[in-house]
């Protein structure tokens, strides 16, 4: 339907220049046959009524014009509306997956603890005793304890290094509007 209204907005602009080039021949003849009155001879009444004539061709092509313009405004509203509306569609299911990755986050730090709890204990750098010889159960930390932060904290350092990089340079958002605004 674009291509359409714009096919008629172009040819009404043709017919528009072409009635008025007419009237501006029109015109000339009329100066012509006034300056040179001996060879040929042209009715006034005829010569105003085609005058009128291509006037009135010249309002009918504005007024087809403005009704062009109308209806290419309104399929672009319902363009427009139609693009909102999906747009609200995206929306809602952003926001369905926003309240998912909330739960997945909560449901995350409720068992972070545990999980590094474990991980720790399941280490050789932490133990019980419970040999028959001691008393009851004891814990016994290993003098290689300090392997596990030595190994966790670089490679977390490393890992969140990596995620910066990675938004950086893949085009997050911020890059985008970056690139659009320069």
């Amino acid at each position: 339907m674009s291509r359409n209204l714009i096919t008629l907005e172009h040819n009404n602009q043709r017919d528009t220049s072409n009635i008025d080039h007419l009237l501006q021949d029109h015109t000339r003849l009329g100066r012509l046959a006034k300056r040179y009155s001996g060879g040929a001879h042209i009715n006034s009444r005829v010569h105003e009524r085609v005058r009128d004539d291509l006037l009135a061709l010249r309002d009918f092509c504005e007024d087809r014009h403005r009704r062009i313009f109308n209806l290419r405004q309104r399929h672009d509203s319902t363009v427009n509306l139609r693009i909102a509306t999906q747009s609200a569609s995206i929306a809602r299911e952003a926001r369905k997956d926003s309240m998912s990755m909330k739960i997945i986050a909560a449901v995350t730090l409720i068992y972070l603890p545990a999980t590094f709890v474990c991980s720790l204990f399941g280490t050789n750098l932490v133990a019980f005793d419970t040999s028959p010889g001691s008393n009851g159960a004891e814990f016994l930390v290993s003098r290689w304890w300090w392997l596990y932060f030595a190994f966790a904290i670089p490679l977390t350092v490393l890992t969140m290094f990596g995620f910066w990089l990675w938004r950086r340079f893949r085009g997050t958002p911020s890059n985008i509007q970056k690139k659009f605004t320069d």
